[in-house]
Parts: C-alpha cells; sequence; structure tokens
C-alpha cells in the first residue's frame, strides 16, 4: 500500500551528494520540505539551509523543523553518534549506528573485522611505528598502497615515495598506518541498503579514482564514475553477495550493531587460476558522492520509500526498479586539487540539455544567484544513454557548459570499459 503520509526531511552534508538526493528528493509530492544542514549554495534552491554549530544543534534543529526523516551522509557525525541521538528523538534516520561507523572511521578496525569475517583482503603489516614501517618496506615488493586514518590511502611505487608518505602519515596522526601489497585488477564499487540483517545491493559503480588520464596521479575522492557496470559474470555478483556482504552483516548481528543505511564495498577483482576473485579494498558506511550522483539516476522507484524502508527495517516491503540506461559522471575541479585549496572562482553556466543528463553543483557557494567554486570536487556532469558510449558523449557535453578560472577534468572516463583510442 502506497505512503501517503507528508514528509518534512533533513540532509545531513554539503556536497555534491546531497545535492544529488535533494534533487530527486524534490520530485516526490510527499515531500513537504527539505533542510540541510549544512547543504550547499546548491542546496539553498531546492529547500533551506540550516547554521548548525554542532552535532547537539542538529538535534535541536531537527526538533524545531518537525523532521520526520534524516539522511546522514557526513562521516563525523555518524562516528559522533548523531544517528542514535536523532532515533532517541523520534525521528527515522537513514544513517549508520556510531559502533558500526567504525568500520569507516578507522583503517586499523576495518582490517580486523575483515579478517574476522573471512573476506578476502590483500595481507597487511600494521604498525604505529615509523621505524617498524621503514624495516618493513625495505623487503616488501613494489608497487605498496599504504593507509593512514580514514581516508589517505596511497598507492606508492618506490622506496623514496614510500619514505615520504609515511613521515608524513606520522606526523598528522597518532592511529596505525597500514601497509599492504598493490592488488592488481578490476575495481568496481558496490553500494548496498542495509536494514541490520537484510540487505539489497544497488547498480555497481566503477569510480575513477586516480587524478590523471590513464588511471596516473594521486588517488583522490573520484574523478568521475559509470554505472550500471555490469561488464561481468552473475557468478561474480553471487561471490561478492555472499563472500563479502553477508559476512559483514552476521558480524554486525553477531555483535549486536545496528545499521540501517548504506554499506558501499570498494572492491578489486582478480583473475586467480582463470576464475574471477572479489577482494575487498575497503568498506565505507554512507553514500558516496561519486556513486551516489552516477547510480541514483538509474533508480525509477521512489528515493523516499528507498530511504523511509531502509530507516524503519523493512527493506523485505521495499521493491526497486531501475531504468536499462547508462550513466557517466566527470568530476569537473579546482586547480590544486586534491593536494591544496585553491582560489574561490566564479561559475558560468550554461543551459543544458535535461533530456542528455544534468548538473550536480558540489562545493560551491552561491550570493545573490551567482556560484562560486568553494573546494576540489566543484561540480559534476552527468550523462545518460541507451549505450555507455552515448552516456559518455553527453556527459563531455554537458561538462563544456561549464567555466570556471583552472577548471580540470579528466578526458578518459569510462576508458577501461570503452577501450577509448585516444581521449577527445
Amino acid at each position: 500500500m502506497k505512503d501517503n503520509n507528508n514528509y518534512n526531511v533533513l540532509i545531513v552534508g554539503n556536497k555534491g551528494r546531497e545535492y544529488a538526493l535533494a534533487q530527486r528528493l524534490q520530485q516526490d509530492e510527499r515531500v513537504n520540505a527539505l533542510y540541510f544542514c549544512l547543504g550547499n549554495g546548491g542546496t539553498q534552491d531546492l529547500g533551506e539551509n540550516l547554521e548548525c554549530e554542532h552535532y547537539e544543534h542538529i538535534v535541536e534543529l531537527a526538533l524545531k523543523k518537525q523532521i520526520h526523516l534524516a539522511i546522514i551522509s557526513e562521516e563525523e557525525l555518524l562516528i559522533l553518534g548523531l544517528t542514535e541521538m536523532l532515533e532517541k528523538a523520534g525521528i527515522l534516520v537513514f544513517g549508520a549506528s556510531k559502533e558500526a561507523a567504525r568500520l569507516e572511521a578507522s583503517k586499523s578496525y576495518m582490517k580486523a573485522f575483515v579478517k574476522e569475517c573471512g573476506i578476502k583482503s590483500a595481507s597487511y603489516f600494521e604498525t604505529n611505528d615509523l621505524k617498524e614501517a621503514l624495516n618493513h618496506i625495505q623487503n616488501a615488493s613494489f608497487p605498496l598502497v599504504i593507509k593512514a586514518l580514514n581516508k589517505n590511502t596511497s598507492i606508492v611505487h618506490q622506496e623514496e615515495e614510500a619514505l615520504k608518505t609515511l613521515e608524513d602519515a606520522f606526523k598528522q596522526n597518532n592511529e596505525p598506518v597500514i601497509i599492504e601489497p598493490f592488488l592488481e585488477g578490476f575495481e568496481l564499487s558496490v553500494t548496498a541498503l542495509i536494514a541490520n540483517d537484510d540487505f539489497i545491493l544497488l547498480p555497481f559503480c566503477q569510480n575513477y579514482k586516480r587524478l590523471l588520464e590513464g588511471d596516473n596521479g594521486v588517488n583522490t575522492g573520484g574523478m568521475g564514475a559509470i554505472a550500471p557496470a555490469n561488464f561481468f559474470s552473475n557468478e561474480l555478483e553471487e561471490k561478492i553477495k555472499n563472500h563479502i556482504f553477508k559476512p559483514a552483516l552476521e558480524k554486525f548481528q553477531a555483535d549486536n550493531t545496528l545499521f540501517k543505511g548504506v554499506l558501499l564495498a570498494e572492491i578489486v577483482v582478480i583473475e586467480e587460476k582463470g576464475v574471477l576473485e572479489p577482494y575487498l579494498l575497503d568498506f565505507s558506511v554512507r553514500f558516496k558522492d561519486i556513486e551516489c550522483q552516477t547510480i541514483l539516476p538509474l533508480l525509477e522507484s521512489s528515493l523516499l520509500d528507498l530511504c523511509l524502508a531502509t530507516a524503519k527495517g523493512e527493506l523485505n516491503s521495499l521493491e526497486l526498479v531501475f531504468s536499462k540506461e547508462f550513466v557517466m559522471s566527470v568530476a569537473l575541479v579546482s586547480r590544486n586539487y586534491p593536494t591544496s585549496s585553491s582560489p574561490k572562482q566564479t561559475l558560468y553556466i550554461d543551459p543544458v540539455d535535461e533530456k542528455k543528463g544534468h548538473l550536480i553543483l558540489g562545493e560551491v557557494e552561491q550570493d545573490n544567484g551567482v556560484f562560486e567554486s568553494s573546494g576540489g570536487r566543484v561540480i559534476f556532469a552527468i550523462g545518460r544513454g541507451k549505450s555507455l558510449l552515448e552516456a559518455r558523449n553527453h556527459a563531455y557535453e554537458i561538462a563544456q557548459k561549464v567555466h570556471f578560472e583552472g577548471m580540470f577534468y579528466r578526458k578518459d572516463i569510462g576508458f577501461k570499459v570503452l577501450d577509448l583510442k585516444e581521449y577527445s
């Protein structure tokens, strides 16, 4: 039976992901009002941006605005327990619990969790001592992956590069550093809706994380993505479901860890004796920016119903329908991304043919109708098409509608699948 209630929805975050969620929720006539903490220059046109001084203030504002559903995608607030605080106030929450959020907050905890679950992942060396780390890399084969804190992942190809990365890591935090062998294969981002002991996989996505064409340069949060990434067998999908997500949920259940939100697995698929095997690279406990923006256009069902069913723990009542189209996203970033901040730049945006796709406003500010960049991944061009090639062409056509000083984007998103001979 269709839910005909009206909802005030609070979206916690300020990136392109929040804009994408709001853009979609706004289309549902049951959404009475949209609020954002803090929101960005784009979300203020979709609802009301609220000034939030601290996480306890968010609860006060949610009660004042009579919020029925909160969607949390800010990792720090999940770790602080905002989900539990809002639920205690009687508000439905689409977001991981404080305990579940540890999976993304600590690389050390994540590796121990994965090992206990029996999930295939790279072997690793863990230490909080620089001398031990340096001794380890002297006997290791390159390339190596060095993980520090929650987001800092570096791929290093020689000892000198590893030394600098390790020295920087130990200067910045007291968390143990993880050193792994680099796993060669094709990568996938797999997003699942989680409602305690139940889960539903969303269309697979391939995120192009490296800054430069040809998968060169430093790691980023994502320079673009394609979906659905359906260039593999059903057998591999079953392995991902049964050997990665099921063991993780069983561990949550065994530990009495509540979880009603998103679990995203970053996976590398490796050929072993002629058989494709998925290895886990990382877990996230929320929608990620590039994946969210790339998957959402495929969803033909109600996003509001998706969030409500998840927050209520009623995934068995959810019937999701996805488009047969393809989607490609391209991140338009500021000059110094991701190594340092760039001066604010005015954005100039030409009209976009909405039949071909749309734009997602990310790290932007708005003053009297004028948009300015306020961070690294400023805006995203989203292209749709009946084929991946058509989606790609539309995404790059839309990217050319945006202009700001120092704008940069990769011109080869999708090359792993399309086997492009040159970039245009």
